[in-house]
Parts: C-alpha cells; sequence; structure tokens
C-alpha cells in the first residue's frame, strides 16, 4: 500500500488511526521506562551495583507486568479483540492491589536502608514522590476501571496518565541528561514527564481541537504535585516529615 493510499484509510477511518496512536504511545512509554532502569539492571547483573532485596526485584517485576498489560491490551483494541481486552483487564483488580502492598513495602525497605548508610537525604526526597504514587495511581486507576464500560475516551486517557506518573523513577536515573542530577532537584526528571504525555495532548488538539479533560485534570494533578516536589526537595521540613511519617530518628 502507499502511503497516500495509508494516509487516505486512516482519514476515512480515524478510529482506526486513534487505535494505532494509542498502541504506539503505550510502546513509547515501556520504551521510556526500559530505558530508565535498563542500566542499574545491567549493573546489578554485572556485579557493579550491589544486589538490592528481594522486595524490590518483586516490585521491578509487578511493575513490568503493569506495562506488559498496557502494551497488550493496546494491541488487543488495535486489533478489534474487544472481547478480550475486556476479559484481560480484569487482571487489574489483583495486580494493583499487588502492586500497591509490594511498593510500600519496599519504600519502607529502601528507606531504613539508605538512613543507615547515611544516604537519608535523598531517600527523603524520594519518599515525597513516592507518597504521590500511593495517591494517585490507585485514584486514577479507580477512575479509569469505573469509566471503562461507559466513557472508553476517558478511561483509555486516564490509562495513560497512570502509566506516565510511575514514570518518573525512570527518568530519574537519566542522569546523562544536562541537569538532571536527583541529589540537586527533581525539576528535570518532573518535565520529562510533561514530555511524554506531550504526544497525548498534542495528538487530541490536533484530532479535537480540545484537549480531553482527562488530560486536562491530569496535567494539573501532575503539575501541582511537581511545584510541591520542587520546595519540597532538600528542605529541612520534609526530610524532618518524612522521617516522622517513616518512624526514623533524626
Amino acid at each position: 500500500m502507499s502511503i497516500e493510499a495509508a494516509a487516505h484509510e486512516l482519514r476515512a477511518d480515524p478510529k482506526t488511526m486513534d487505535r494505532r496512536f494509542y498502541l504506539f504511545l503505550t510502546v513509547l512509554i515501556a520504551v521510556l521506562a526500559v530505558a530508565g532502569f535498563a542500566p542499574s539492571s545491567a549493573g546489578i547483573v554485572a556485579g557493579a551495583i550491589p544486589i538490592p532485596p528481594l522486595v524490590v526485584h518483586l516490585h521491578a517485576a509487578l511493575m513490568a507486568s503493569w506495562l506488559l498489560l498496557l502494551l497488550t491490551q493496546a494491541g488487543l483494541v488495535t486489533v478489534g479483540r474487544h472481547d478480550l481486552h475486556v476479559r484481560l483487564g480484569l487482571v487489574a483488580f489483583g495486580l494493583v492491589p499487588a502492586i500497591l502492598v509490594l511498593a510500600a513495602v519496599t519504600a519502607v525497605v529502601r528507606y531504613y536502608d539508605a538512613v543507615e548508610a547515611g544516604a537519608g537525604a535523598i531517600v527523603a526526597n524520594i519518599l515525597f514522590l513516592q507518597v504521590r504514587f500511593f495517591i494517585m495511581f490507585p485514584a486514577l486507576l479507580i477512575w479509569a476501571l469505573a469509566a471503562r464500560s461507559r466513557d472508553p475516551e476517558t478511561h483509555k486517557r486516564v490509562m495513560i496518565l497512570a502509566t506516565v506518573m510511575p514514570l518518573g523513577a525512570a527518568f530519574g536515573r537519566m542522569d546523562w541528561i544536562p541537569g538532571n542530577d536527583l541529589f540537586v532537584t527533581n525539576d528535570v526528571a518532573s518535565a520529562l514527564e510533561f514530555v511524554a504525555l506531550a504526544p497525548a495532548l498534542i495528538y487530541d488538539l490536533v484530532r479535537f481541537g480540545r484537549v480531553h479533560r482527562a488530560y486536562v485534570i491530569g496535567v494539573a494533578l501532575a503539575g501541582a504535585w511537581a511545584i510541591g516536589t520542587h520546595f519540597a526537595w532538600n528542605a529541612a521540613w520534609w526530610r524532618t516529615a518524612a522521617d516522622a511519617l517513616m518512624g526514623v530518628s533524626s
């Protein structure tokens, strides 16, 4: 099929264009996650980085499973298997609670390990982002799952928002990006989250002439938390609050 014929097909069938775009978007998110975590994973395998506790591996496996589920779901919609998409979506009802429980255990274990190693300041900073995860990830997923039957347009966009948000952990590891030093600031990693979401916003704007309200709400929430993160990062008041929250004596 020629490029002109393919373009004509997409214009004639905008639903196909939507499905292909969201498949592209999920692949992009997965690639960004791999790009962020691959160097540290390779370092662990090579012995250059100490092997983390088992709970960290389990947490990573569940987050990878979440990405795989998202990719599979987008692929099923793209090939027209909505029936399988709906049935497979039920996996989220078990996977999400498991992710939250292991993420909480991982946060506690890593916090105490870091404090013992004298790295309490950076782990306190990261806790501010983890609190956002524990609040926004389940809230967004509840919203997405509640809308999956009555409002599929909102459903797919909120699923993207819920998955982009934890990418901050991957972006924070990209220390080769100028200014991206978590010992100093999280501003660059925060900005990269919005960059990752930009294709979705631009697509909506071009396709519909406006950005869907789900994205507007998601960007507003993420923006507010990014501002809060800017002021909490390396702040003495947050270090004190973080230690108190985790039951650690400063």
